[in-house]
């Protein structure tokens, strides 16, 4: 970059030199039209170089020391996050991660293990979050804020809760999901209320849960622990279940295809991830390219606009497809503690990735698209700028002589006729 520079510099002072104001003012408006456009070209070469600079690779986004179990992004706008730690609690963050403040207010001081965080998607300031307690006290407790984290209200009367699902088109509707033997729990007034809802559910350790995005009376769920690990799905808003896959794993995240729900990814302990096309029914292995000697797949995220394209934390690091996950490959670089425990995605901009780690959240933006064909370097740009400005000249040039040299014609064509 200082090269480029130096080649801008000498380049403007050598135009400046030979008076380039007065040499633009002699253009026509269409010489004056094209020069300006290769000026655009110009900016928009080197601001393009700018833009790659810091993408690519993974940054620190704060939080340092602490152990982020689970992370979420405002879906109406992306600079608001929110992460939950181990054990000091939640952490909110107004400015895409560059600072963070606890946000525990009426979170007890044995209620600040934080288990899970999920957001309202119609009304973001409306957050749940499960805490593990300390202490000897009772299983984990679901707690409920209205005002984005100001304050935390108690909003289920049964312990245990490890998960937090919210129907995308009726976020009243809500499921919970409990890890001391409750099993699945329902609300439909935005957590007031809850009934269980496990008819069907032959394992009520509930490990993973999702709602089909498009048909969310449809849910699938994780249960079990291996060697009795099994897959779940309802279609009639937890009113019955129906087991889809067992085996010798334990299901963890569950994702859905935002643009073809059929298509669902199970990230699993020790199996990796599964993949199912036709809603559940059949299920087959897509972990090639995981490194992890046991493949155990804590997080997993979609691209929402690419669904194709997915990410994985383990803890190898984070681990990506561009293929449905059909193949994976590692996505590490600045990444300096690769035990990832919680993935979140930006919706409106899904190049954007953040990752909860055992030493804080670290930050992903993928590089933009290269267009087809090279790229001209700046130095490029500025010898292409300089030649197409001396061609303007040139004309502009050639342009003031054929005016004088006509000019001079008429004046004499007018001495000779009056001399006549």
């Amino acid at each position: 970059m200082k090269t480029n520079r130096a080649t801008v510099g000498r380049t403007f002072r050598l135009v400046r030199k030979h008076s380039v104001g007065h040499l633009v003012r002699s253009l026509n408006p269409l010489a004056r039209l094209a020069l300006t456009a290769a000026l655009t070209a110009l900016l928009c070469a080197s601001s393009a170089s700018v833009a790659e600079t810091g993408t690519g690779v993974w940054t620190r986004s704060g939080l340092q020391g602490e152990f982020i179990t689970s992370l979420v992004i405002d879906p109406q706008n992306p600079n608001t996050l929110y992460a939950g730690t181990s054990v000091d609690g939640i952490f909110k963050s107004t400015d895409a991660g560059a600072n963070w403040s606890a946000v525990n207010i009426g979170l007890a001081p044995n209620d600040v293990g934080v288990l899970c965080l999920a957001i309202n998607p119609l009304i973001p300031s409306t957050l749940y979050t499960a805490t593990r307690r300390f202490a000897g006290a009772t299983g984990p407790r679901l707690f409920k804020s209205t005002n984005g984290a100001g304050s935390w209200n108690l909003t289920a009367p049964f312990d245990g809760v490890s998960l937090v699902a919210i129907d995308p088109l009726t976020p009243t509707t809500l499921y919970a999901g409990t890890i001391g033997g409750g099993g699945i729990f329902k609300s439909t007034d935005g957590g007031e209320e809850w009934s269980a809802v496990n008819t069907g559910l032959t394992n009520s350790f509930v490990t993973g849960l999702v709602i089909d995005p498009l048909t969310p009376n449809t849910l699938y769920a994780g249960a079990g622990f291996p060697p009795g690990g099994v897959i779940f799905k309802s279609i009639n808003g937890g009113g019955n279940w129906t087991a889809l896959l067992s085996g010798d794993f334990a299901t963890q995240p569950l994702v859905i295809d935002p643009m073809n729900p059929s298509t669902i990814y199970a990230g699993t302990f020790p199996a990796g991830v599964f993949k199912s096309t036709d809603g559940g029914v059949n299920w087959r292995f897509t972990s090639i390219g995981l490194t992890n000697p046991l493949v155990s797949v804590v997080a997993l995220v979609i691209n929402s606009l690419t669904p194709t394209t997915l990410y994985a934390g383990m803890s190898a690091g984070v681990f990506k497809s561009t293929d449905g996950g059909e193949s994976w490959s590692p996505l590490n670089d600045g990444l300096t503690d690769l035990h990832v425990q919680t993935l979140a995605i930006e919706s409106v901009s899904p190049t954007i990735l953040y990752a909860g780690t055992g030493d804080g959240v670290f930050v992903f933006q993928e590089a933009p698209v290269t267009p087809p064909g090279p790229i001209p370097t700046l130095s490029e740009s500025v010898m292409m700028l300089l030649a197409a400005f001396l061609a303007l000249v040139g004309v502009a040039t050639l342009g003031r002589r054929k005016a004088q040299s006509d000019g001079g014609r008429k004046d004499t064509s007018r001495k000779t006729t009056s001399a006549g």
